[in-house]
């Protein structure tokens, strides 16, 4: 049987064992994935030692996945664009290769489990972080009708643009924006802290779908705001480590699972 690994610091939280466990059953797959705490500085000695014992594969959890990507030995074009990886791959001859699933994540928890039509549609993103870059190649290629990033300080969310060699999305000041999106994605961490950002109202109406990429039993403040202001829909980040696995599963096994059976299993098991 394979053996996979979760990675983090803490790990005991994840709930990626379980979704590989429901992908390897509904696929018919042999595999056990374990979770377990890994300190930081120690990932190249702990990795190296558990691929000796026969570990195909790693799931990395922050704050771990720069050092991932350092232990690796061939890194695919998301990881090299994060400079981090969210998983390993571990190949025949032993080469190690890292991955970067995060932003593909948010963008199929989107598109295949909330069936959020992206093509076409004005979109407007709040955060300019590392999530964004991730993110941004993977919404630009569903090709949106305009996007719009809107942070804080504009000055970062230009920088990131000039970094990703991007013309096509422009930047506004929260205070600047007046017309209603599309769908509203919020990659920012405000929502763990209780903050709320200031997004005027008129950014949404009942057309709009608002998704936040952190997750809260019960909804976070960006999604308890946009419900409240009346948006068609508000959706959480729940989805997003589903998706981002369902990838990674297919990277690993060469079988593409059905994750919207999983996050529909799941959703009802941890928000019941």
């Amino acid at each position: 049987m394979d053996h996979y690994y979760v990675i983090g610091y803490p790990a005991g939280h994840s709930i990626s064992p379980i979704i590989h466990h429901a992908f390897a059953k509904q696929t018919g797959q042999s595999l056990e994935c374990t979770s377990i705490e890994v300190k930081p500085t120690t990932v190249a000695t702990t990795l190296r030692e558990l691929i000796r014992q026969g570990a195909k594969g790693f799931n990395v959890k922050f704050p771990l996945k720069q050092e991932a990507f350092d232990v690796a030995d061939i890194h695919s074009s998301r990881a090299k664009l994060a400079q981090a990886a969210s998983c390993l791959h571990v190949h025949e001859d032993g080469t190690i290769l890292a991955e970067n699933f995060d932003g593909v994540g948010i963008i199929n928890d989107l598109t295949q489990l909330h069936r959020v039509t992206l093509q076409g549609k004005r979109i407007l993103i709040a955060g300019a972080g590392n999530t964004t870059r991730i993110m941004l190649p993977e919404l630009m290629a569903q090709q949106p009708g305009a996007v719009v990033m809107t942070n804080r300080t504009l000055s970062k969310a230009e920088d990131l643009l000039e970094a990703l060699q991007l013309s096509e999305p422009t930047v506004c000041a929260f205070d600047a924006l007046h017309a209603a999106f599309d769908v509203i994605i919020n990659t920012t961490s405000a929502s763990l802290t209780g903050q709320l950002l200031p997004i005027p109202t008129q950014c949404l109406n009942s057309n709009t779908v608002c998704y936040d990429v952190e997750y809260q039993s019960g909804g976070t403040v960006f999604t308890q705001w946009a419900k409240a202001h009346g948006a068609s829909r508000a959706i959480d980040g729940f989805g997003m480590t589903i998706a981002h696995n369902a990838a990674l599963f297919e990277l690993w096994r060469k079988v593409k699972p059905d994750p919207l059976a999983v996050f529909n299993l799941l959703y009802q098991q941890f928000n019941s």
